[in-house]
């Protein structure tokens, strides 16, 4: 293989490489937008009620389901707030946690 050939060989794996790696960032979802569904368990068990009401967190701040759906509620006055590990309710319109509040805190699993 001459050396021109070479660079042009090595010319074109690059340009495929970089291609591949802005067509994957594209497609995948942004990690940070992922939702976490937070099931109610059922009384006096550790069971997730899947039939029960279902919270919603996304970055940080948990919303209610609209009901029948899998949808945040982002007009919802019953908000809840995570800060280090700690869930608070929310300051009544806002998006800053009540301190004051301090519900529970989460555990690994």
């Amino acid at each position: 293989m001459s050396a021109h050939g070479g660079i042009l060989m090595k010319s074109i794996v690059t340009t495929t490489a970089r291609t591949a790696l802005v067509l994957l960032a594209v497609m995948l979802p942004p990690l940070a937008q992922a939702d976490t569904k937070i099931w109610t368990p059922i009384p006096g068990t550790q069971t997730p009620d899947s039939g029960g009401p279902l919270l919603i967190e996304r970055n940080g701040i948990v919303y209610p389901a609209i009901k029948g759906t899998r949808t945040p509620d982002y007009g919802s006055s019953d908000r809840l707030i995570i800060r280090d590990g700690v869930v608070y309710r929310a300051i009544q319109g806002t998006n800053t946690p009540d301190y004051g509040s301090r519900q529970r805190l989460l555990r690994n699993r």
